[in-house]
Order: structure tokens, then C-alpha cells, then sequence
């Protein structure tokens, strides 16, 4: 059998590892756009990977969530950072990757992944704590439906195409929710 076109080998003690069943979605991404950069260059440049933030962000990372991902691919084993990139005014200078289940031009893989462990007394991944307000400020708004209410003889009721302004019910969580102004909703919770 023949493959045609670029591929890259993952091996089946890779996919049921620990270490790859706790990457997360972006980071996961993270390596697909590795092997991608891997593939368009046949295969040849692995420890020499140049891959951006726009790269990332053009394959479907939220750029909020990159360098989190590359942290945990990382430190799963997977990814060797070869040369650290920086950011100037002028011209930056982008970091290079190793993916270190394959192998490099001069050397095998070294499949540090295998060395993660389930039961390992540290957190498969270390995360760095958020930044979010400590209180909301504005209550969450619930709107039931008013822009698809059939107006039934009510000079007030909303009809299609028509912005309603809706009359707020607030409860006891804090939050309010949006009716719309004709007195029977009763068809809204068939």
C-alpha cells in the first residue's frame, strides 16, 4: 500500500499515551501546525520548525490560547522549543520547534512523552492563573424568545422584523430575564 501525498507517522504507543490524552484541543492544534510546517518542508528541517502566531492563529488557535498550548506541548513531551523567538519594533526573530516524536535529520526521536505517567505526583500541566474581575458588574440578560412571538391582536406585540423593547423580571440570582410585552408567552414553553 501507498501513501500519496505528505504524511506523518504517529505510532500507536504515542496516541494511547497518557501524555496524549491530556492534550488539550489547542494544543493539539498546536502540533498539527507543526507537522504541517514539517510536511511543507518534506520532512527535513525538524529542530528548525519556524511557526508564528499568525501561523497558529490562521489554523484556528484563539491567540489568547497559544501560548498556554505550547507550554503544555512542552511539557507532555512533545515539542522541544530549539530557539527561543522574540518581538521587536524592527524585525523579531521567530522561535524554532522540534517535534520530538519524529526523528531529525542527524538523530532518532527521543520521545520524551514516554516518560509521563498517569499517577505522577505533579499535574500532568501547569497552569498559569487568569486574570478576571473579581465581580460582575452587570447581571446576565435571558432573552425567551420575543422576536419570534405572533402578534395576536396586540398593538404591542413584537413582529417579525421588529425590534421590541422587552420589559425586565428580575429573580433572586441576579440575573433578569427579557419578556416580551404580549400578556400570553404560554406557546413559548411547549
Amino acid at each position: 500500500m501507498k501513501i500519496a501525498g505528505s504524511w506523518v507517522p504517529h505510532r500507536l504507543a504515542l496516541l494511547r499515551s497518557p501524555a496524549w490524552a491530556a492534550l488539550t484541543l489547542p494544543a493539539r492544534r498546536i502540533l498539527d501546525r507543526l507537522e504541517i510546517e514539517l510536511m511543507w518542508h518534506a520532512g527535513k528541517n525538524n529542530g528548525d520548525l519556524i511557526c508564528t502566531y499568525r501561523d497558529f492563529t490562521t489554523h484556528g488557535i484563539r491567540r489568547p490560547s497559544i501560548a498556554g498550548a505550547l507550554r503544555q506541548a512542552v511539557e507532555l513531551g512533545f515539542v522541544e522549543i530549539t530557539q527561543r523567538g522574540r518581538r521587536s519594533a524592527d524585525h523579531g526573530c521567530p522561535a524554532h520547534y522540534r517535534l520530538t516524536y519524529l526523528p531529525t535529520e542527524d538523530a532518532e526521536p527521543t520521545d520524551e512523552w514516554a516518560q509521563i505517567r498517569p499517577n505522577a505526583k505533579r499535574p500532568l500541566i501547569s497552569r498559569s492563573p487568569r486574570r478576571r474581575s473579581a465581580t460582575r458588574t452587570r447581571p446576565k440578560i435571558h432573552f425567551l424568545g420575543h422576536e419570534n412571538v405572533p402578534s395576536a391582536g396586540h398593538e404591542n406585540a413584537p413582529s417579525a422584523g421588529h425590534e421590541n423593547v422587552p420589559t425586565e423580571q428580575g429573580d433572586e440570582l441576579g440575573t433578569k430575564t427579557c419578556l416580551p410585552s404580549s400578556p400570553d408567552i404560554s406557546h413559548l414553553f411547549l
